[in-house]
């Protein structure tokens, strides 16, 4: 084969591979996804931490005395549970904006409140007396839960809080309302000891009231809440 064939041939190739290795696109470096950090909420004020901190320890306190009293009527059966709901909202909010739990470990009537813990063992005792008793001592924790959550509320600006205060305060206008019932058809008559008698009496009369839930799920997320 003539010389100048063999390198005209070989000159070709060599330019023909530089073309094509230069014309070739490599494929481009993975894209490395960044996770978005988690929203962290915004601080509460000292007055909103201490109306949760309050609130789940009234609704734990409420849950325990009916526990307690349960053989005094479905009723207290009935609302326990409800009570329970309302506890686990608190917590939910608790846990969503890093404020310690104060019934964290507690059994039943342990209470970090030393009014509260009070509370509880009176109401508790005075309820074990009677069945006429029994529904007198709910009214009084309904009226009271009432009372607290309008106090609360005055010192509370967070939107999702303040949902979760308003549907409390409902669920205890119907626990209130049952209570009453079942007094009354006993015989019974109740003096009001936190609400005004007029606001007491208005709320008795009046129909059970429907909600949308609670506006919380379980650990904080969006969802159905409790049916009191």
């Amino acid at each position: 084969m003539p010389t100048n064939f063999w390198l005209g041939s070989f000159i070709l190739s060599t330019l023909l591979g530089c073309g094509a290795d230069r014309g070739a696109t490599a494929d481009p470096p993975p894209v490395r996804q960044v996770a978005s950090p988690p929203a962290v909420p915004a601080s509460l004020t000292a007055a909103e931490i201490a109306s949760l901190r309050f609130m789940r320890e009234e609704e734990k306190l409420a849950h325990d005395v009916y526990v307690a009293l349960e053989g005094q009527g479905f009723v207290f059966a009935r609302i326990q549970q409800a009570e329970r709901r309302h506890f686990e909202i608190i917590g939910s909010l608790l846990e969503r904006y890093g404020v310690p739990d104060p019934a964290a470990g507690r059994g039943p009537g342990e209470l970090q409140d030393p009014a509260l813990r009070a509370l509880y063992l009176e109401l508790v005792e005075r309820g074990k007396r009677s069945q006429l008793d029994a529904f007198a001592v709910g009214l009084e924790i309904e009226e009271l839960d009432i009372a607290d959550l309008e106090r609360a509320k005055r010192g509370v600006s967070r939107a999702d809080i303040l949902r979760v205060y308003d549907n409390l305060q409902r669920a205890s206008r119907n626990h209130l309302r049952a209570f009453h019932r079942n007094l009354v058809a006993l015989g019974g008559r109740y003096t009001p000891k936190h609400l005004e008698r007029a606001a007491f009496e208005r709320i008795a009369r009046e129909p059970m009231e429907r909600g949308m839930g609670m506006g919380m799920g379980p650990r904080g997320g969006m969802g159905p809440g409790p049916r009191p």
